[in-house]
C-alpha cells in the first residue's frame, strides 16, 4: 500500500494537454473531429445552485442537518423494528449501491444489508421506510446489518434557533454630527473610493473592489432593508466620478456563480456642504450611528454551512481586502444578505454560529444589515472604511478549469489567509511541519465515514514502541460539539486552530470535515480518503489542496467492490508514505497538478482540450488559472456536482450497473475514453489490486 500512495509527478497532464504522452494522437484525433470544437464559444449566467433533481430534494434537506449514512449496531446487528418494506430487493450490490438506490425511492429511509450466505459476495438489499436516530435497540442477526439515513448513533450538540433581529440591539455610538458652517469636519465626512480591478477572471464581466471612506447606509425600520449611499457636493472631489463609479461591475458575492449580488448604492449630490450636514441632521432624528474601522460587505452563498461560509464567502472577500493592502487590517463583516428561514429550522443556530465566526476571524465583529435597519431611534449608519465587491476566487461556487483555489497561487492569498486567522486568534503563525518524529496526525471525523474512530483505535497499537507505526501521534478529532468523545474537541474555533496548527498529517473524508486544510502548517500531508463509494471514487474539494502549494496531498488507493474502507493495513501504509513526505520537506511551492488525484487529473486535461478552441486565447488563457466553469455554456459547468459525477461516465463497469448520473452537459465520450485510457497506461499499478489503471481500462481505449 505505501508503495501504491497516489503522489504523482504532473507530468502526465503537461504532456496530455500538449498532445504527448500516452495515446496522445488519438486523444488530438478526438477534438478534431469534435461538432462542439467548432461552436462559437457562448458565455453563460448559469442556474442557482439549489436546483436539485426533484427526486433528490429530501436528501438535500436532510443532509443540511449534518445527517448521513450510518450503520445501525455492528456488523450482524439488525434493528429490532426494522419497519415496513419499500420497493424490490436489490442482488449482488455493494452497500454503496443500496444506498444510492435508497435515495432514489421517495418512502426510503433505511435498509438491510445481507450475505446470502457467510464469508459470500452474494448480497441482498431489503428497503425500508422506517427512519431511525442512532440510538435504537438492536438484535444479533448473522450476516445482516441495518444501515440508516440519519444523525450519527448517539449524536449530541444541537444547537437552538436563533433570531435574525435578537431581541436585544447592539449599543451603538454616534457619530459628531458637525455645526452649520465646520467646513473642515463637514469635508471630512463626504464619501470617497478608490477602485481596482478585481482578482479573478474578466470572462463575463470585469468585475471591481472598492475601498470607501464614509459611505453610509440608510435601513427602513419597517421592511428591515436598506442601501448604501454616496455624498458628493458639487465642486468636491468624488461628485465628478460618480458615473465612473455607477458603470462599475461590483458584486457582494462569489461574482456571478449562481447569480451576481450588486450592491444598492444610492447617490446624493448636495449643492453645498451645510446642506449636506442638514441632510444628516434631518436622517434618523439627527442620529447617525457611526461604525469606526474597517468593515467588508459580503452577501456570502450557503453560509449556514462553515465551509461555504469560509471560502464561499468569507475568503473572497479577504483576497479584495489583499488587493487594497488590507490584510493585516482588523475589520468586521457586513453581512447584506438575509437568512433562509426554512434552511434555519432544519440547522438551526448555524447562520448566526458563522457569523459569529465571520466576527471572530475580521476581529472587530459582524453586523446583520436587518439589525441595523431595526435600530429604534435611527437606522441611518455611517461606515468610517469599507470595502465591497468581489472577484471570482470562491472555492465551490467559482471553482476553475485548472480545478485550483482563486488567487491562492497567484496571489499567495491561502497562505495569507491563514496567517490573518492565526492571529485573529491570538494564536502564533504555525511552525512549519515537523521533518523527524513526533509525526501528530489528526483523523477528522466525518459522516461518510461512521467506523473512523474505530480505525484510529486499532492504528494505536501500532503507534507503540517497535510498532510499523512508532514515531507517531494518532488523534481522532471532531469539530462538531458531542461527535466526539476526548478532549480533542471543544467546538472551539481557536482550539481548532491550536490542533490544525500542531498537525503535520491530515487525514479526512470530502465535505466540510476537510476544509480547514488550508491552514495547516507550511510541508503538512493532506491525506484525503474522499467519498465512501467504490462506484464513482473521488475526493471532491481537491482545488483546495490543489490551491495550496505549501501543502502537499496523498489520496486513498483504488478500492474494489465490497472491500473495507479504510481498511487497517492500507491506512497503516499511507501514514508511512506521508512520513516520507514530511522528512523529505518542502524546497519551494508544490509543482501545478502534484495535489491532484487521478480523478482531478483527467477533469484538468478534459476542461483543456474541451475547452482549448471555443475561447479566445486557448491553453494560454485557460493556463492563467482563473476561467471559472460556470462562466461558458459547455460540459465542465456541472452545477453542484463534483468531477468524479463527470469522469465516469461511458465506463462499461459502470454502464452495466445501470448507474444513473444526471448532468445538465454530457462529456465527449470519445475524448474522455482517450484520456482515461492514456492514464492507465501511464500509471497502471494505481488499479485495483495494482494492475489496470485507476480506471480500469487497462491502457486501452473501448471500441
Amino acid at each position: 500500500p505505501g508503495e501504491q500512495a497516489l503522489t504523482y509527478s504532473g507530468d502526465w497532464v503537461e504532456d496530455i494537454i500538449a498532445g504527448r504522452g500516452p495515446l496522445g494522437d488519438e486523444v488530438a484525433r478526438c477534438m478534431s473531429s469534435s461538432r462542439r470544437r467548432r461552436q462559437p464559444h457562448r458565455r453563460l449566467r448559469p442556474p442557482s445552485e439549489r436546483e436539485l433533481p426533484a427526486d433528490r430534494a429530501w436528501n438535500w434537506l436532510r443532509f443540511l442537518e449534518g445527517e448521513a449514512w450510518h450503520r445501525l449496531g455492528d456488523e450482524g446487528e439488525i434493528a429490532e423494528n426494522e419497519g415496513g418494506g419499500v420497493g424490490q430487493q436489490l442482488k449482488k450490490a455493494s452497500v454503496q449501491e443500496c444506498q444510492t438506490a435508497c435515495e432514489s425511492m421517495g418512502a426510503c429511509s433505511s435498509f438491510t444489508y445481507c450475505l446470502d450466505k457467510p464469508q459470500s459476495a452474494d448480497t441482498t438489499c431489503f428497503f425500508k421506510n422506517k427512519e431511525f436516530k442512532g440510538n435504537e435497540a438492536v438484535r444479533p442477526y448473522e450476516s445482516c446489518t441495518t444501515y440508516y439515513w440519519g444523525p450519527p448513533p448517539n449524536a449530541t450538540g444541537r444547537r437552538k434557533r436563533e433570531k435574525e433581529v435578537p431581541d436585544d440591539l447592539p449599543e451603538w455610538t454616534n457619530l459628531d454630527i458637525p455645526g452649520k458652517g465646520d467646513i473642515s469636519k463637514a469635508e471630512q465626512l463626504l464619501t470617497s473610493w478608490s477602485c481596482l480591478p478585481a482578482f479573478g477572471s474578466t470572462y463575463t464581466r470585469n468585475w471591481s473592489t472598492c475601498h470607501f471612506r464614509n459611505i453610509y447606509f440608510e435601513g427602513e425600520n419597517k421592511s428591515l432593508n436598506g442601501n448604501f449611499v454616496v455624498h458628493t457636493v458639487k465642486g468636491h472631489e468624488g461628485a465628478t466620478r460618480v458615473s465612473e463609479l455607477r458603470g462599475m461591475w461590483i458584486s457582494l458575492n462569489t461574482a456571478g456563480s449562481a447569480s451576481p449580488v450588486p450592491p444598492q448604492i444610492a447617490f446624493q449630490e448636495h449643492s453645498t456642504l451645510d446642506e449636506f450636514l442638514a441632510y444628516l441632521g434631518r436622517r434618523g432624528r439627527g442620529r447617525v450611528i457611526d461604525h469606526r474601522g474597517l468593515t467588508l460587505a459580503l452577501s456570502p452563498t450557503y453560509h449556514f454551512n462553515v465551509g461555504h461560509g469560509l471560502f464561499d464567502g468569507l475568503y473572497p472577500g479577504f483576497v479584495s481586502l489583499m488587493q487594497h493592502g488590507l490584510e493585516r487590517v482588523a475589520f468586521r463583516v457586513f453581512m447584506v444578505n438575509g437568512w433562509e428561514h426554512a434552511v434555519e429550522r432544519i440547522v438551526p443556530g448555524m447562520f448566526a454560529h458563522v457569523e459569529e465566526l465571520f466576527g471572530s476571524i475580521g476581529g472587530l465583529g459582524s453586523l446583520r444589515r436587518k439589525v441595523a435597519c431595526a435600530a429604534a431611534e435611527s437606522s441611518n449608519h455611517r461606515f468610517e472604511e469599507l470595502v465591497m465587491g468581489v472577484g471570482l476566487n470562491a472555492a465551490k461556487m467559482d471553482w476553475n478549469v485548472n480545478f485550483t483555489l482563486g488567487a491562492c497561487r497567484q496571489l499567495d492569498a491561502c497562505r495569507a489567509f491563514r496567517s490573518h486567522v492565526h492571529r485573529s486568534q491570538g494564536l502564533p503563525l504555525p511552525a512549519p511541519a515537523r521533518r523527524s518524529p513526533p509525526f501528530r496526525v489528526s483523523f477528522v471525523q466525518n459522516k461518510r465515514f461512521p467506523d473512523l474512530e474505530q480505525l484510529v483505535h486499532a492504528l494505536k497499537s501500532e503507534a507503540r514502541p517497535g510498532g510499523d507505526l512508532d514515531g507517531f501521534e494518532l488523534n481522532y478529532v471532531a469539530w462538531s460539539p458531542g461527535k466526539a468523545r476526548n478532549d480533542m474537541q471543544t467546538g472551539n474555533f481557536t482550539r481548532h486552530m491550536e490542533i490544525i496548527a500542531a498537525t503535520d498529517i491530515h487525514v479526512s473524508g470530502g465535505g466540510t470535515g476537510q476544509m480547514y486544510q488550508t491552514f495547516l502548517p507550511d510541508g503538512a500531508v493532506h491525506l484525503a480518503l474522499g467519498e465512501n463509494r467504490e462506484d464513482t471514487q473521488g475526493f471532491m474539494e481537491e482545488y483546495m489542496t490543489e490551491g495550496a502549494p505549501y501543502l502537499k496531498a496523498l489520496y486513498y488507493p483504488r478500492i474494489q467492490p465490497h472491500e473495507r474502507f479504510p481498511e487497517a493495513t492500507v491506512m497503516k501504509g499511507l501514514l508511512i508514505r506521508a512520513k516520507d513526505m514530511l522528512v523529505e520537506g518542502l524546497d519551494g511551492p508544490v509543482p501545478v497538478n502534484n495535489n491532484l488525484s487521478p480523478v482531478g487529473k483527467v477533469w484538468k486535461a478534459y476542461g483543456f482540450w474541451a475547452l482549448r478552441d471555443r475561447i479566445p486565447g486557448g491553453v494560454q488563457a485557460l493556463a492563467s488559472g482563473t476561467l471559472a466553469n460556470h462562466e461558458i455554456v459547455s460540459e465542465m459547468h456541472i452545477g453542484n456536482s463534483f468531477p468524479e459525477t463527470f469522469v465516469y461516465i461511458g465506463l462499461q463497469r459502470y454502464v452495466d450497473r445501470k448507474i444513473s448520473i444526471s448532468l445538465p452537459n454530457k462529456p465527449e465520450t470519445c475524448l474522455l475514453d482517450g484520456l482515461r485510457a492514456s492514464f492507465d497506461r501511464a500509471f497502471p499499478e494505481f488499479g485495483a489490486n495494482g494492475k489496470g489503471g485507476w480506471f480500469g481500462t487497462g491502457g486501452r481505449i473501448t471500441p
